[in-house]
């Protein structure tokens, strides 16, 4: 892709961006962006990051706040510490990466990364136009219906009420709100000050030109959105790239999916009757014990391992249902549930060799992530449009991909492992 860039004081030796994201696949997935376009990136996965050691090797380092779910007082001072650290260590650009929904915090987090950074106005570029997720006169739409509409609205944990920016990111107490489209922002010479400026975009190329204006306005060093709009600064801003080396991922697969969203149950049922995938039910009493003994999980990754028998392995935390199973069992989405959960799938890693590890949802990623070492994920990309891929800083061993649980087609699986076999 080939987007004009502005003159910018920064050296492309010295572009240091900072990714703040509300959840780990959100921190994932707008770090490939820039992975993707051969700029070193990093994610941390442990908090406090330690940004001057990072600095030195990495251009774009990506940090989550695992504050989605946090009431909204936590969730603004966890991203303005973490943007004060960076800042001090000399990060030059900052994106605060959002749900491409409208789900969690955002307007708490957008006025305390603002405020943080003590930045006048806040660019916000929230659609993902290639998942149907588009800005319509301040409106979020999914396949041009609003999202409050849509499955988003009935999320269990984090339902959206609203679809018209403005109004929600009011209701979520961030201060001064300008909805505006690219044409008329060509044309605006002084916004208000201390405002956070929501632009609509319907297709790629309007995030394109929307890069390009302001990167003419000098106004890339806080910004915030998608994961879209972060591929738009990868192409913007100057930053020192490199060659992208191919991925071989070898062996099965491990899908660990915990998320309760529609898209991710039909992309697990999908897989039901296909010979390289074995999926077997996960027992309540595992899932919903107040604890688990070692032998227990220990025991259940030998079963799981035995009977797979080489093939790729499919746990989820959800049967096969209708649509309305999630919403009556919101137990599922519990704290217990997710740690019992990643007990399980990490006794599984551990029990075998595998070629990727792919997480579905951002609180299971962190739960995973919380059992075990891993301390960072060199990121190398995306596996396909949504699904970050990555490897654990310092070791050779798997591929480990991470993908928002509502992102995909249901065909999602049988086409990665479609993609694996022919490595």
């Amino acid at each position: 892709m080939n987007i004009r860039v502005a003159p910018n004081s920064v050296q492309p030796d010295q572009a240091r961006l900072l990714i703040v994201a509300d959840d780990l696949t959100g921190a994932c997935d707008a770090a490939a962006q820039f992975a993707q376009r051969g700029v070193s990136t990093v994610v941390e996965l442990k908090r406090p990051a330690a940004f001057h050691q990072l600095w030195k090797k990495y251009s774009v380092v990506a940090v989550s706040t695992e504050s989605r779910h946090k009431a909204p007082a936590v969730a603004a001072r966890r991203v303005q510490l973490l943007v004060r650290r960076a800042l001090a260590s000399g990060a030059t650009h900052f994106y605060k990466k959002t749900d491409s929904t409208l789900r969690g915090n955002i307007g708490a987090e957008l006025r305390a990364f603002r405020s943080a950074l003590g930045s006048s106005v806040l660019f916000f570029v929230p659609a993902a136009p290639q998942f149907g997720r588009t800005t319509q006169n301040g409106f979020q739409l999914l396949d041009g219906k609003k999202i409050d509409r849509t499955e988003f609205g009935r999320d269990i944990l984090a339902p959206v009420r609203n679809s018209h920016i403005p109004t929600l990111l009011k209701q979520q107490n961030a201060g001064k709100i300008v909805a505006t489209t690219f044409a008329q922002l060509k044309s605006i010479d002084q916004l208000p000050a201390n405002s956070i400026v929501a632009i609509d975009a319907e297709t790629g190329a309007d995030l394109r030109e929307i890069g390009v204006a302001l990167a003419a306005r000098q106004a890339l060093r806080a910004t915030a959105g998608a994961a879209a709009f972060a591929g738009i600064l990868a192409d913007v801003i100057p930053f020192r790239r490199s060659g992208q080396a191919g991925v071989s991922c070898q062996g099965p697969m491990l899908v660990a999916s915990g998320s309760l969203h529609p898209a991710s149950r039909a992309q697990v049922k999908r897989v039901a009757g296909d010979g390289r995938f074995f999926r077997p039910p996960l027992p309540r009493e595992l899932l919903f014990a107040r604890s688990l003994s070692s032998t227990q999980v220990r025991d259940f990754a030998a079963e799981i391992i035995e009977r797979a028998n080489g093939r790729s392995i499919v746990l989820a935390t959800i049967p096969d249902c209708d649509e309305s199973c999630g919403r009556q069992s919101p137990v599922l989405g519990s704290a217990r549930v997710s740690r019992n959960f990643a007990l399980l799938v990490t006794a599984v890693l551990a029990s075998k060799s595998f070629g990727l590890v792919l997480v579905f949802g951002g609180e299971t990623f962190a739960a995973i992530v919380k059992r075990t070492l891993w301390r960072r994920l060199q990121v190398e990309g995306e596996l396909c449009p949504g699904v970050a891929l990555a490897r654990i800083e310092g070791e050779n061993s798997f591929h480990l991909a991470a993908k928002p649980g509502g992102f995909g087609q249901p065909d999602l699986l049988r086409k990665i492992q479609k993609r694996l076999s022919r490595r």
